[in-house]
């Protein structure tokens, strides 16, 4: 038997029609498929973009079980290396209000192309699916609301002081899209509130092009929630001209 498990299993779920159920044995989400079927289930998430990079292969005890992981997109990996790396720098230059080095694009992530600087377009996160993992992953996502947190305790101060001309419009495509798409309410309100304090309350149109784009022709792994709904306060965008 080979099992998906936490955010794995409901994936697996999600994507390929799995039944999951809860584990008390390892206190988490669990999808169990039968050994047989794994080249089957390796394929279907080939095609959906996805693959396996580890499983377990008996029936050990759960503290020992190595879980079957879904491959991270390398743009959130990208992210999170950065921020593992130059974290400390970033939050420094933050709080001291005023960015000396580059650090924008891993500590306000946004959507490629969601503005035209080539030399950035291929940081950028390309689906809402990424948009979701930078935030749930717990260092990282730490980390990202942290900075968030800072940059709004320098209400009063000019954003364009701050990060320059194309930083600041870097950081209003960042807080478009979590404003928008974050799954927690608090992170979608501490973002609509760096778009209130620092932008009037508007938003930055391709961001919100993008978002309104994917949710209109939805993805295998576009979030369920958004796609249920209009999406947060997609109904009352108001965007910059």
């Amino acid at each position: 038997m080979l099992s998906f498990v936490d955010a794995d299993a409901l994936e697996v779920s999600r994507l390929l029609g799995e039944p999951h159920g809860f584990s008390t044995d390892c206190d988490c989400e669990i999808v169990d498929i039968a050994k047989p079927r794994l080249n089957e289930i390796a394929s279907r998430l080939e095609l959906l973009g996805r693959k396996l990079v580890a499983f377990r292969r008996d029936a050990r005890p759960p503290r020992n079980w190595t879980p079957f992981s879904l491959e991270t997109p390398p743009d959130v990996s990208n992210i999170e290396f950065a921020s593992e790396v130059a974290f400390e720098d970033a939050i420094k230059e933050m709080e001291n209000g005023k960015m000396e080095t580059c650090w924008a694009w891993f500590a306000f992530p946004r959507m490629t192309g969601s503005w035209d600087m080539s030399a950035e377009r291929r940081r950028g996160l390309k689906t809402l699916r990424e948009s979701r993992l930078v935030l749930k992953r717990k260092k990282l996502g730490a980390n990202l609301r942290r900075i968030a947190d800072s940059l709004l305790a320098h209400a009063g101060t000019s954003v364009e002081a701050i990060f320059g001309i194309e930083g600041a419009l870097h950081v209003r495509a960042s807080a478009t899209l979590f404003a928008l798409t974050a799954k927690e309410k608090a992170d979608r309100e501490r973002y609509a509130a760096i778009l209130d304090t620092f932008f009037g309350g508007e938003k930055d149109k391709p961001t919100v092009d993008a978002v309104v784009a994917e949710l209109e022709s939805p993805r295998d792994d576009t979030p369920r929630d958004l796609m249920l709904t209009d999406g947060p306060e997609r109904v009352a965008v108001r965007t910059a001209r």
